[in-house]
């Protein structure tokens, strides 16, 4: 991250600053004058530079505090320790959806307070505001996990074959492959043959195929 990288630089000019300010005040009390010209030496950085060079440390240590503080907060979905944020803790002792939004309000009106530290935080505060029911759909429902990696596991078949082929030779190609690949991967997860549905399908027979796969018929999309 950019911010640490500048902390780090900044860290150093000072610690180099410190050490050429104590080398200075060694030689005043040790080191007999001699005749001649000195050595010109390093000048210490004057009080402005430094001033600016701890604001820089500050902030950084400012934008790491912030940001740690939601790691630590949406951490909890993954620890093993019992508490009520935890996919491993038993739903019925897990937070509601609304208790949880109203502890992620919390930390954002408290980091808002002190000052949000860039534009980064600003667009995933932002983010977190817009989108925040849906972080923790899971707390109410078994079947969810907190983050979205199985439905990125499930797509990477497609990008794996779009990258060794180069490409789909036509729209219809691809959009034909998708729609198999999509009934393809809902089978595996439902633990249902793929063999047995494509006949039905075949036929046009779509009841069928979602009785195949426990699915509810819906009622189709309205066309635009």
């Amino acid at each position: 991250m950019r911010s640490l990288d500048r902390r780090d630089k900044a860290e150093k000019k000072l610690k180099k600053d410190d050490e050429l300010k104590a080398q200075k005040n060694d030689q005043k009390e040790s080191r007999p004058k001699k005749r001649g010209r000195p050595a010109k030496q390093p000048e210490p950085l004057a009080d402005e530079k430094r001033a600016k060079l701890e604001e820089v440390i500050a902030h950084s240590k400012k934008i790491s505090r912030q940001l740690t503080a939601f790691y630590e907060f949406f951490q909890q979905a993954w620890k093993k320790d019992g508490n009520d944020m935890s996919v491993y803790t038993p739903i019925e002792k897990r937070i509601s959806i609304s208790e949880a939004e109203i502890m992620l309000k919390a930390l954002i009106q408290e980091i808002r307070e002190e000052g949000i530290a860039n534009a980064d935080i600003e667009r995933m505060i932002k983010r977190f505001e817009k989108y925040g029911p849906c972080l923790f759909t899971y707390l109410e429902n078994p079947d969810i996990m907190p983050d979205n990696n199985e439905a990125e596991r499930a797509i990477r078949p497609f990008v794996v074959q779009r990258k060794v082929s180069g490409n789909f030779i036509s729209p219809e190609v691809m959009k034909i492959y998708t729609i198999h690949m999509s009934l393809y991967r809902t089978c595996k997860r439902n633990d249902v043959n793929y063999e047995e549905v494509i006949i039905p399908l075949l036929k046009g027979d779509t009841s069928e195929v979602l009785r195949l796969l426990g699915l509810k018929e819906g009622k189709p999309p309205p066309i635009r």
